[in-house]
Order: C-alpha cells, then sequence, then structure tokens
C-alpha cells in the first residue's frame, strides 16, 4: 500500500512540475510542439532554442552559447535547477562531440 501512495505522489508531483514548467516556458516565448510534447521551440531574433522535458530532466540546445547560459539563468531564477554541463548522454542517446560537430549514438544491447 505505501509503494502505490509514494506512485501516486510522485506521478502528482511530476504532473505539477511539468505543468508548472509549460506555464513558465509558454511564457518566455517558446511553443510546444504538437507532435511531441516533450519538445519546446523558440525563434528569436533568428536564433534557435530547444528544449527537451523528459520527466524532471531538460536537455536545453541552442546556436549561441549566451543563448544557453540566459535560458538556464531564466530557468534558474523560477526553478532551482542543477547545471550538469554539457550532455553526454540523454534517454539512452550518448552525445560525443568534437571541434566542429556534435555525434549521436544510440547504444544496443
Amino acid at each position: 500500500m505505501q509503494a502505490c501512495e509514494i506512485t501516486l505522489w510522485s506521478q502528482t508531483r511530476i504532473m505539477q512540475w511539468n505543468l508548472e514548467l509549460k506555464k513558465f516556458l509558454m511564457k518566455e516565448g517558446f511553443t510546444q510542439s504538437k507532435s511531441g510534447y516533450s519538445l519546446f521551440t523558440r525563434v528569436s531574433h533568428g536564433l534557435s532554442t530547444f528544449i527537451l522535458v523528459c520527466v524532471d530532466d531538460l536537455l536545453v540546445t541552442r546556436d549561441d552559447i549566451q543563448g544557453i547560459a540566459q535560458v538556464k539563468a531564466n530557468l534558474h531564477i523560477a526553478f532551482t535547477i542543477k547545471d550538469l554541463g554539457l550532455a553526454r548522454y540523454f534517454l539512452g542517446i550518448e552525445i560525443a562531440r568534437d571541434d566542429t560537430r556534435t555525434f549521436l549514438n544510440k547504444r544496443y544491447i
């Protein structure tokens, strides 16, 4: 019985977090994708910003480093966030980089 209560509480908490995050991102000018509700996009001054949400993890990408820093700063003002730095894995996808390119690799077991 306790496990069910914890699960329900966690689901309620996650749903509330997602609702608050969605309201914040919409206020910041992001649009939620109609085909994948976990993707939010914004184009401003010719620069694109993408935020992918998985439960309480966010993957933020943008055309410029300063823009990413600004998005993270705005998120930190609204929510307490922890910046984990450059992504290496997200949703089972390995993310690798060299000086000019980014590589995505899905590992199969």
